[in-house]
């Protein structure tokens, strides 16, 4: 193996590898951390706010529940069971949607 550590010695070095992504239009270099996470979670949940990369807020939606509540008028349930509505009565229960 003649020459094998001088032709490994004269390699020439390896270059550095350049991340970059393009973020609102515009092409940055990141590093592999930041561009693992934006691979992650797509570059659409990622912005440029006074030329630093920040990930959007995201949103919260609230939820939405029915309650059973009494009423003026509402339903009579067959055998008291709340998905068997049986006639409209003065002083029954209607469905109310409350939001969080």
């Amino acid at each position: 193996m003649p020459g094998f550590f001088e032709a490994l010695s004269n390699m020439p070095p390896v270059k550095e590898m350049v991340l970059k992504v393009e973020i609102d239009g515009k092409e940055v270099e990141v590093d592999k951390k930041l561009h693992s996470e934006i691979l992650k979670y797509g570059r659409d949940s990622f912005e440029i706010k006074k030329g630093v990369i920040v990930r959007k807020p995201i949103q919260k939606f609230g939820k939405e529940y029915e309650l059973l509540t009494k009423d003026e008028s509402g339903y009579s349930f067959h055998d008291g069971h709340v998905y068997w509505p049986d006639q409209i009565i003065e002083g029954g229960f209607t469905w109310q949607i409350e939001s969080e």
